[in-house]
């Protein structure tokens, strides 16, 4: 068995279907005698074949884990797969690796380099074909006995497939990242009993805390990634592979994560999961009018900051019937890398271009400084691209001490001036006014425009936001069915607001402490807004003015107003 082995690794993939290694012998009788080991056999590119590799994102150190090989569009029924995988050897072993197809079996098996595993994939007889979308071989890794985490990837570098008739396929290489992650200290004993037992079983020792991480790691498990190749636009994969999981297509630091909702949903339009993929696209726009369209706000300074793409999801059923899909509700993520050069990350955003106004839109993005990236969730399918937005107002000069703060919130299209030239720092904000900013800066939807006020009407501005803020329990009127959207706020209702809003934000309530004793004026704090000014004094939500005082009943400052949203933003769980 060994020396047949070793005879099967000094043989090309075509030469092993020629001499009969593989069926059906009668499909190759017209191509080649059985024997013929010199015969040149064609070697074509299939752009449409695939490969993906999938695996969890993050193992133990000493922890056995799987990666699932798998293929799509073979468009000629493949007899043999001569398959090598590289991965890094300094952080795992190879173990084993077994066929998941019924009727193929792996022939041989062999490190041929460290950190370089060659398979050879079979078919046993004419009735076992590899086509269409499938999983093939499942490889079997351990992480090695690290003391510190590190980061390494799963290579299949060659993919090479032949078919009955003598001809060999390629397709593109994949890949996908493990992570071993060293747990804290104190968490020993759990993990040598998650290395044992694959159902990673907790102690009754174990921590919240520690239960939590194990559950995002069950979350990581159950993403499927696709790395594209360089020059690599677009990803086929079958739908039988990513059913119940989150599917990423990676290019480079480019991202697009499927969540469970869309690929639940894709599989209901699917009918049969059978032949059925999923294509995403990520293709590059070289048209140069895009990075010259401008943004909605024309006074503002605007720059592409990184590559325009555009994206696109489409549903490939098995009768060869496409469904390209635009919206959604929920469930799907986009990243995009920021260019080096940029110092000012706080000005960056994700746009969009809507194509019937001809303009840029901004949809948001949140800075991940570890990756240099922005990511934002989607609701449709556009062209995309990074821009930084500089807005600057002539009566807030580099000088004063929030020209930093209008900067960035006005890139987050959070606060806008009273002119396209003038902000107004020391005008008065309404009710109605900052109602609106914590919408924004929460996100909120708004489900329609009408509340239980009888002084907001629908055909108001912040009819909407006033709505939305009173269903999320933000806001409550000064009476059971007014709301005095034009009377200015002062800084003890203010402080209310804001606590009400970091609790929503964070999903938690928050203690109070006897932070306003700190103030000369805390005597002067109504009864009602005591708590809340204790909260947010202490959460660092807002903070006196001169003179050590606390100014309840004085109105809230459009420049005031600016800082507090900034504080809140800036909080974290």
């Amino acid at each position: 068995m060994e020396f047949m082995r070793q005879k099967l690794f000094k043989i090309s993939l075509s030469t092993m279907l020629c001499v009969g290694y593989l069926v059906p012998s009668s499909a190759l009788a017209s191509t080649a005698s059985v024997g013929d080991a010199k015969m040149t056999m064609t070697k074509q590119t299939n752009d449409a074949l695939l490969s993906a590799l999938s695996g969890p994102a993050s193992v133990n150190p000493s922890q056995h884990f799987k990666v699932v090989f798998g293929l799509a569009n073979v468009k000629s029924p493949a007899y043999a797969q001569d398959l090598t995988f590289q991965y890094h050897a300094d952080l795992y072993t190879f173990v084993q690796a077994k066929s998941l197809i019924d009727g193929v079996a792996i022939i041989a098996s062999e490190n041929v380099a460290p950190g370089q595993v060659r398979l050879l994939v079979a078919s046993q007889g004419a009735d076992h074909p590899v086509s269409g979308s499938a999983n093939v071989v499942e490889l079997e890794f351990a992480s090695k006995p690290l003391s510190q985490n590190a980061s390494g990837t799963i290579t299949a570098k060659l993919v090479s497939l032949g078919d009955g008739e003598g001809k060999e396929f390629q397709a593109d290489g994949s890949k996908v990242d493990v992570q071993v992650v060293v747990p804290s200290s104190g968490g020993d004993s759990d993990n040598n009993n998650n290395n044992n037992n694959n159902n990673g079983a907790n102690t009754d020792k174990e921590t919240g805390k520690d239960k939590d991480k194990d559950k995002d790691k069950s979350k990581d498990k159950e993403k499927i990634i696709v790395q594209l190749d360089k020059g690599q636009t677009k990803a086929d994969v079958s739908l039988s592979q990513v059913s119940g999981t989150t599917l990423q297509i990676k290019n480079g630091q480019v991202a697009i994560t499927i969540g469970k909702s869309i690929i639940d949903s894709i599989l209901g339009q699917a009918g049969s999961v059978d032949g059925a993929s999923i294509q995403v696209q990520m293709v590059p726009v070289t048209d140069s009018n895009a990075a010259t369209t401008p943004a909605i706000d024309h006074s503002a300074k605007v720059k592409i900051a990184g590559q325009v793409y555009e994206l696109s999801i489409t549903l490939k059923k098995a009768d060869s019937s496409e469904v390209k899909l635009t919206k959604f509700a929920e469930g799907l993520e986009l990243s995009l890398p920021v260019e080096s050069d940029v110092k000012n990350k706080n000005l960056l955003g994700i746009y969009y271009l809507n194509e019937t106004t001809n303009q840029w839109e901004y949809i948001g993005g949140k800075f991940d400084k570890e990756t240099n990236t922005i990511n934002v969730k989607l609701s449709h399918l556009s062209k995309y691209a990074v821009l930084q937005y500089n807005k600057e107002y002539t009566d807030v000069p580099a000088d004063h001490w929030a020209y930093d703060v209008l900067q960035t919130l006005s890139a987050k299209h959070l606060v806008s001036g009273v002119t396209d030239s003038e902000f107004n720092p020391n005008g008065l904000t309404t009710r109605a006014e900052f109602t609106s900013l914590l919408v924004r800066a929460l996100g909120l939807q708004s489900q329609g425009k009408n509340s239980s006020f009888t002084d907001v009407t629908a055909n108001d501005w912040y009819a909407g936001d006033v709505a939305a803020a009173n269903a999320a329990g933000l806001i409550t009127g000064v009476t059971d069915s007014t709301f005095a959207p034009n009377i200015h706020l002062t800084r003890e209702q203010m402080a209310i607001l804001l606590v009400r809003a970091y609790e929503y934000k964070n999903g938690k309530s928050t203690n109070a402490s006897n932070a306003q004793n700190n103030y000369v004026d805390a005597a002067n704090v109504s009864v009602w807004a005591r708590e809340a000014v204790n909260k947010a004094s202490a959460i660092k939500l807002l903070q006196g003015r001169s003179g050590g005082q606390f100014d309840p009943q004085s109105e809230t400052l459009r420049v005031e107003a600016a800082q507090v949203i900034m504080n809140l933003l800036e909080t974290d769980n």
